[in-house]
């Protein structure tokens, strides 16, 4: 048998050296980001979600003063995806 098949530590390493060589395709690293952020979109959504109901109950509107702050970070946001060719 050779030393492959008699350790399971070797296998393991074989295995993760493999999956590191695939985590540096840039087709990969994209997949992973595009999972990330779905995962983040869904996540978002259900804290809008508990978030109006939280205010409906307490009888107060969502509506309220707007962050400068905030407004850059989505401006600056857009110009960077717009600036940049996703596939």
């Amino acid at each position: 048998m050779s030393w492959r098949a008699e350790s399971k530590y070797a296998a393991l390493f074989l295995f993760n050296r493999r999956f590191r060589r695939k985590l540096c395709d840039p087709n990969v690293q994209f997949t992973l980001l595009a999972t990330g952020f779905e995962a983040h979109l869904k996540q978002t959504e259900g804290h809008v979600g508990r978030l109006e109901k939280i205010m409906k109950s307490l009888d107060e509107s969502p509506k309220g003063k707007k962050c400068k702050g905030m407004e850059g970070l989505i401006k600056e946001g857009a110009e960077l995806i717009e600036e940049h060719t996703w596939r």
